[in-house]
C-alpha cells in the first residue's frame, strides 16, 4: 500500500526512500492507522465540498456484512465546480432497523461531517418497507 501511495506523494516516497532501514511501516496497525487517515482526509474533502455545494442529495442503504451485521451505508450527490459528484460518505454498523434508527443514523452521520442536512433536497432509499410511508418511515426534515 505504501509502495502506491509513494508513486503519488513525494513526501512518503522521500521517508520509504531516505528513512531508517528499520522503518518499514508494514505492521497491520500502522497499515490500519494509515488507512484511517487517508480516508479522513477524503471524507473531509467530500464535507467540504458538499458544504460548498448549494444543495445535496443522498442515498442510504442498508445491508448485512459478512459477520451478519447490518451495515448503513451513505453516499451524497451534488454540483460543485460544474460537475456532478456522486460520492460515498461512510458505512455505519447499525443496531436496529426501525425507521427512528435509520433517521437517527442518518442525521449523526451527516452531522459529524459537518453537512447541513437543511441543504438536502432529495432523498432515496432500497426501497425497503421500514424507509417508506408518510407517517412511518424514514423521514428527514
Amino acid at each position: 500500500m505504501l509502495a502506491f501511495v509513494a508513486k503519488h506523494d513525494d513526501i512518503i516516497a522521500r521517508k520509504i526512500r531516505h528513512g531508517p532501514s528499520n522503518s518499514k511501516y508494514t505492521h497491520h496497525s500502522i497499515q490500519n492507522a494509515l488507512l484511517d487517515i487517508m480516508a479522513e482526509d477524503v471524507v473531509n474533502e467530500i464535507s467540504k465540498e458538499v458544504w460548498k455545494a448549494e444543495y445535496f442529495s443522498m442515498l442510504a442503504d442498508e445491508t448485512k456484512d459478512m459477520g451478519k451485521r447490518e451495515q448503513l451505508s451513505l453516499t451524497v450527490l451534488y454540483l460543485y465546480n460544474d460537475s456532478i459528484y456522486e460520492e460515498f460518505l461512510s458505512m455505519e454498523e447499525l443496531s436496529s432497523l426501525d425507521a427512528n434508527s435509520l433517521t437517527d443514523k442518518i442525521i449523526q452521520t451527516l452531522k459529524r461531517n459537518n453537512i447541513n442536512i437543511a441543504k438536502c433536497v432529495g432523498q432515496a432509499y432500497d426501497g425497503a418497507s421500514v424507509v417508506s410511508g408518510k407517517h412511518a418511515g424514514v423521514l428527514m426534515h
